[in-house]
């Protein structure tokens, strides 16, 4: 065979080898956006009341902004509700890259070891997983958690009633507290930021502290009691906005005048709560956390552009909101707006160091 056949066949060889390599490439960069799904989250939490219905509806606003998908599951009130559905995600085929949960009556560290069976991803937010809150647990697929400052939260609730108070001229603050479910610990932690503020004023006179379940359904009833127990009270420190409504409401249909003889108090920084705060019948709400979901996705959102982050745990400032600041908090929280806030703008992936601000948008 000549010289001049050979170099033609090995041109023509080398030629079809390129033509081919060169239609696996193409085909590899047209398949390639097919192939990177969405970060996809689930999250698990215990129930779904006026609060976690904003704070959903503000996860999935930043889902959508984010690109990534989110799934919601609750638990009717019970933590075993939770445990079972962590289970029947794991299993899944088309498992979660993380479960985003709150820990709830202690079933935080059955969650994170369902998931690590499984190489499933974790976040905690709204709750600790253990007390005291700042004990890391020692799970291998938790990536961080994200919690409000429960305990400085039911001081600042105390605090903000107290300075409004005065402003009315009233020297002592004689109260009683209606606060959440006891088997949680974010009621434990509001309870000891109570009492912690009921022992650094001495011009506040707690009668009694009684607990509920977080969506009140007896706290018309508690009020009640309480009312005519103590006839002096003045003041009613509320371990969330919905057990504030309910008092509220029940107040006034026992004839007090709220914000003149009676002056309650809420967690949350809820629509519902703020629109009482603007109407007079909350004199205050403190809170920030109802945003955490849509903060969370943003830390999962860096995670996985960085592979790491240089901080693992996040606590979330709370707020005292009075009626001279509400209008600019209900501008973030109003449910008619489709995308009240930018949560993209809080990314930190390109500049990791720089960390989080979780202070509460005020537009």
């Amino acid at each position: 065979m000549g010289c001049a056949l050979r170099r033609t066949i090995f041109r023509s060889g080398l030629l079809l080898l390129i033509l081919l390599f060169g239609k696996v490439l193409v085909s590899s960069l047209d398949a390639a956006p097919t192939r990177h799904k969405p970060i996809h989250v689930t999250l698990l939490i215990d129930k779904l009341d006026e609060f976690w219905i904003h704070f959903v509806r503000l996860t999935q606003v930043a889902a959508a902004q984010l690109g990534m998908r989110v799934d919601v599951f609750h638990g009717h009130e019970s933590h075993l509700d939770m445990i079972r559905k962590a289970k029947e995600l794991a299993a899944k085929p088309d498992k979660p890259d993380v479960i985003m949960f709150k820990s709830f009556k202690g079933n935080g560290k059955q969650i994170m070891q369902i998931a690590a069976q499984h190489q499933i991803k974790t976040f905690a937010v709204n709750a600790p997983i253990f007390l005291p809150p700042h004990q890391r647990p020692d799970s291998p697929t938790l990536i961080g958690s994200l919690l409000p400052d429960d305990e400085q939260a039911g001081y600042a609730l105390v605090q903000s009633m107290r300075a409004e108070m005065k402003k009315r001229k009233i020297e002592t603050l004689h109260m009683v507290a209606i606060n959440g479910d006891q088997a949680d610990s974010p009621a434990r932690l509001r309870e000891r930021g109570l009492r912690r503020a009921v022992a650094e004023f001495k011009d506040i006179k707690l009668h009694q502290l009684i607990s509920d379940a977080w969506t009140a359904p007896h706290a018309a009833q508690q009020f009640e009691i309480l009312r005519k127990r103590y006839p002096m009270i003045n003041a009613v420190w509320a371990g969330n906005d919905t057990i504030a409504l309910r008092v509220a409401e029940q107040a006034k249909r026992s004839g007090y005048q709220l914000g003149r003889n009676l002056f309650i108090g809420g967690i949350d920084i809820s629509p519902e709560g703020l629109m009482a705060v603007k109407q007079g019948d909350l004199i205050t709400t403190v809170g920030g956390h109802i945003l955490d979901g849509a903060r969370a996705l943003v830390i999962l959102h860096d995670y996985f552009k960085l592979g790491q982050l240089p901080q693992k745990t996040w606590l979330t400032p709370m707020e005292a909101v009075t009626r001279a600041e509400v209008d600019a908090y209900f501008k973030v929280l109003n449910p008619q707006l489709k995308n009240p806030v930018d949560f993209t703008r809080y990314t930190r992936w390109q500049d990791p160091q720089k960390g989080y601000d979780f202070t509460f948008p005020k537009s």
